[in-house]
């Protein structure tokens, strides 16, 4: 068995090997290193010399935070739909969470991690104040080629039918009460009633009527 490389008081980016660390799981020699910052980290020989691993990880956070202030944008509307969409996505504990990254629904690498990236194609793309991020496929995530900024009217029509649906066409549910399909809409920023019917296609024709009447101006 050869011997294990002493690298103790080396230098590696801010870590600085100080004595042996107990070993890992599968025996590989660690380290006891003293970060910059003042953090301890215990490291493997390997990642040390490799350059894998150079800090006790507030390098990353350093950076990530450049990311996030240096376009001075931070708490824009802009800024706050990308830090929101993520929130969504990403954050188990976030109250849509199951609606989004809890059904598999995720965000591009570039975009996540940079919001200039986000702010960039926001502004090529058709971005203003009364617009909304949607998504082209409900059922795929937020990437370059399925991200559109559109209208609340766009965007409703555009969303998942609610898993309250009693009928399969949306904008058209059963009302228990009067025993009929009742149709409505959502637009003008208003829920619009189009109607109760004794049957499910006239409801249904009732619907696809309003689309007509209230959607045709989003062409």
């Amino acid at each position: 068995m050869s011997k294990a490389i002493d690298l103790t008081g080396l230098q590696f980016g801010r870590l600085l090997a100080r004595e042996r660390a107990p070993s890992g799981r599968y025996g590989q020699a660690k380290w006891k290193c003293i970060c910059v910052c003042g953090n301890e980290k215990s490291v493997s020989t390997r990642d040390l010399r490799s350059g894998h691993t150079k800090s006790c990880g507030c390098w990353r956070k350093e950076q990530m935070a450049i990311v996030s202030t240096k376009h001075n944008q931070t708490g824009t509307r802009l800024w706050r739909i990308w830090h929101c969409m993520k929130q969504r996505c990403c954050d188990k504990n976030h109250t849509h969470y199951k609606n989004y990254g809890g059904r598999g629904i995720t965000v591009q690498d570039e975009i996540r991690d940079n919001f200039e990236v986000f702010r960039d194609w926001s502004l090529a793309n058709g971005y203003n104040d009364s617009l909304t991020i949607d998504r082209i496929d409900n059922e795929k995530g937020y990437f370059f080629g399925n991200m559109r900024w559109a209208t609340r009217e766009t965007q409703a029509r555009n969303a998942r039918k609610k898993v309250t649906n009693t009928s399969g066409v949306k904008g058209v549910s059963w009302h228990k009460r009067q025993k009929k399909w009742a149709a409505s809409i959502r637009a003008d920023k208003k829920s619009v009633h189009l109607g109760s019917f004794a049957t499910l296609r006239e409801a249904a024709e009732a619907r696809r009527q309003g689309e007509i009447k209230y959607w045709e101006r989003e062409g």
